[in-house]
């Protein structure tokens, strides 16, 4: 097995793997998914996730991304990964958001803290 790996391998690799080599071809719920569930789409600032999924899916169609994450809810709008807004399928959130879960024996992180007296109000913990 070869070890040493080119500069231009691994950027092939990467272009590959986050779809920006050969966009996905469907525009619908799967295709949409797909795309964000290879890292995560950052929206700051916003609109930047919509951007980011022109460039991976063929052909890609404002109204079903917006029916993704508004309607169906099949993505996720979170504070996450450094603190970004970060888009995510829904089905993934256990993933994309571990990081900000504190440990038994921690107080909340800095970027859950702030949501805490909406979540009172709402009666939720």
């Amino acid at each position: 097995m070869d070890k040493n790996v080119s500069a231009e391998q691994i950027r092939a690799y990467r272009l590959k793997i986050h779809n920006l080599a050969a966009p996905l071809p469907q525009d619908d719920l799967a295709g949409i998914t797909a795309a964000a569930a290879v890292c995560g789409l950052q929206n700051s600032p916003p609109g930047a996730w919509e951007t980011a999924m022109f460039n991976r899916l063929a052909e890609c169609n404002l109204n079903n991304l917006h029916a993704a994450l508004y309607a169906n809810k099949s993505l996720l709008q979170a504070w996450s990964l450094r603190g970004v807004p970060l888009v995510f399928p829904s089905a993934q959130s256990d993933i994309f958001l571990a990081g900000l879960q504190a440990q038994p024996d921690e107080q909340p992180w800095i970027y859950t803290r702030g949501i805490t007296l909406a979540l009172d109000f709402l009666q939720m913990s």
